[in-house]
């Protein structure tokens, strides 16, 4: 299990990425391909154009995703910069922990839930609960082996 603290941005609490043993590595054009799952715990609720915005990137590249949210989210600067920081926290894991090349991510699937931070059955009168956002983004990547350098002899 790796956990990464990430303290720039403030609404996201951290980053786990838990390698799933469920899912098999698949082949495909004889390149193998393997699922990653990012859950991101998200301290505060998502609007409603940001939740649209991550359904409607499902299977797709994440080039095209990162295209989409530039584009779709012009008019809300703040919603943008927190989607991009999803998107691109979890593609700079990836590129550094299993060297997968930018343009060989795919975006399977996305999961949103919505929780409340605190417990309901310890605190029976708070009726306002505060909500939280987990967020499951689940990766299929074409990872290669780091290319090596050629010594050119002199």
């Amino acid at each position: 299990m790796k956990i990464k603290k990430i303290e720039k941005y403030s609404r996201i609490k951290k980053i786990i990425e838990y390698p799933d043993h469920h899912f098999q590595d698949i082949e495909i054009k004889g390149h193998v391909c393997n699922f990653r799952t990012f859950y991101i715990n998200y301290k505060n609720l998502l609007s409603l154009r940001e939740k649209l915005m991550l359904k409607s990137i499902n299977d797709k590249y994440l080039y095209y995703a990162l295209d989409d949210v530039l584009y779709g989210l012009k008019s809300n600067p703040i919603e943008k910069d927190n989607i991009l920081s999803l998107l691109n926290s979890a593609a700079i894991s990836l590129q550094n922990n299993l060297c997968v090349n930018f343009f060989d991510i795919w975006i399977d699937k996305i999961y949103i839930h919505e929780m409340p931070k605190s417990n309901k059955f310890i605190k029976k009168n708070s009726q306002n609960f505060e909500f939280q956002t987990l967020i499951t983004i689940i990766f299929l990547v074409k990872s290669s082996l780091p290319t090596k350098k050629v010594e050119i002899p002199w």
